[in-house]
C-alpha cells in the first residue's frame, strides 16, 4: 500500500484543560468555531493501539518498500508528544511499536535474507538540534542537497539488530533529553 501524500498529518486531541469545546468529524478538529484539517484527528479516548493501527503500520510498508519514513512529533511542552511517540515504561509508543513490527517482518520475509537497521534520535529543543545517540556533545547541522534531500550532517547512528538492542538505544537517547517543568505538565 502507497500513501498517496508524501506528508500526513495526525493529531491526538489531549483531555482539553479548559473549557474549550473540541467537536471531531474525519480529519478536521473544530476548536473555538476555527476549523483545522488533517488526515486524521484522534480522539482524548483514543488507545494507543488504535493510533499505531492507524500509523504504524502504513510507516511500516512504507518502508518495506522503499520509502524514507520519518515519525516527527510537534506541539506544545506537556502535550503528550513523548507519551504518544515513546510510551512511558509499562505501555509502549507508536515508535516501539512500529519497529517491532518492521523487525518482525523483516525477519519473516523472504524478501530480505540480509538486512541492517540503523536508527538516529535527535531533538530540536528551543531551536537547537541535539544528537541524543552521540556520547558527547558536537555540532551537527540540517543540510539539503538538490537530488537527495535532507539530511542531517554530524548525526551518529547505532545499528540494532532486534527490539531489545532498539529498547537500549530509545532508552539512551530518552535520558538526554531536554525537559522542562511547566504548567501544562501539572
Amino acid at each position: 500500500m502507497r500513501s498517496e501524500s508524501s506528508i500526513k498529518t495526525f493529531i491526538r486531541i489531549r483531555p482539553p484543560a479548559t473549557n474549550a469545546i473540541f467537536k471531531e468529524e474525519e480529519g478536521v478538529l473544530n476548536c473555538c468555531d476555527k476549523l483545522y484539517r488533517f488526515n486524521h484527528v484522534f480522539s482524548p479516548d483514543a488507545t494507543d493501539e488504535e493510533i499505531f493501527e492507524h500509523i504504524g503500520f502504513e510507516l511500516v510498508e512504507n518502508t518495506l518498500n522503499g520509502l524514507n519514513s520519518t515519525l516527527f512529533a510537534y506541539g506544545q511542552t506537556g502535550t503528550g508528544k513523548t507519551y504518544t511517540m515513546t510510551g512511558n515504561g509499562s505501555k509502549e509508543g507508536l515508535v516501539q511499536r512500529s519497529v517491532a513490527l518492521l523487525i518482525r517482518k523483516l525477519k519473516n520475509s523472504p524478501r530480505f535474507d540480509y538486512f541492517s537497521l540503523k536508527i538516529n534520535y535527535l531533538e530540536i529543543y528551543n531551536e537547537a538540534i541535539r544528537d541524543l545517540l552521540a556520547e558527547k556533545e558536537s555540532k551537527i547541522t540540517i543540510r539539503e542537497l538538490a537530488k537527495s534531500g535532507f539530511y542531517v550532517e554530524g548525526l551518529e547512528s547505532a545499528e540494532i539488530s532486534d527490539e531489545e538492542g532498539f529498547a537500549k538505544e530509545l532508552k539512551r537517547g530518552l535520558l538526554k533529553r531536554s525537559t522542562k517543568s511547566t504548567k501544562m505538565n501539572e
